[in-house]
């Protein structure tokens, strides 16, 4: 494969990807959201935003990566407002959030 067609190609496999676990966060009526910490190889804060589901017809768990969002000054207000923007961007109300969970995000020291 040339070299100039690979990222198109793994742009291709990537957004089908994203479109099946939208799909999947769609049809489901409830969903858990948990977020990690991580830093980049740029020292870039970050915060890792994964979910859980069971799908209704097999009751098998599923985690799923949702996104990687820059939190440069970690607050509560800038969590809630990034978090609250991904949620809209994947077209998820709140309401079927019936899990919060995180590990150790720095945010929770300063409450």
């Amino acid at each position: 494969m040339d070299q100039s067609q690979r990222p198109m190609t793994f742009s291709r496999v990537a957004a089908v990807i994203k479109d099946g676990i939208d799909n999947i966060l769609l049809r489901l009526p409830f969903v858990s959201i948990y977020a990690d910490e991580s830093t980049d190889i740029a020292v870039q804060k970050n915060l890792v935003v994964y979910n859980r589901v069971i799908d209704p017809n097999t009751f098998q768990p599923s985690t799923h990566f949702l996104a990687n969002m820059k939190v440069a000054n970690r607050t509560a207000a800038e969590i809630t407002t990034s978090w609250m923007a991904l949620m809209t961007d994947k077209n998820i109300h709140v309401t079927k959030v019936t899990g919060l969970g995180s590990h150790q995000v720095g945010v929770q020291r300063q409450i």
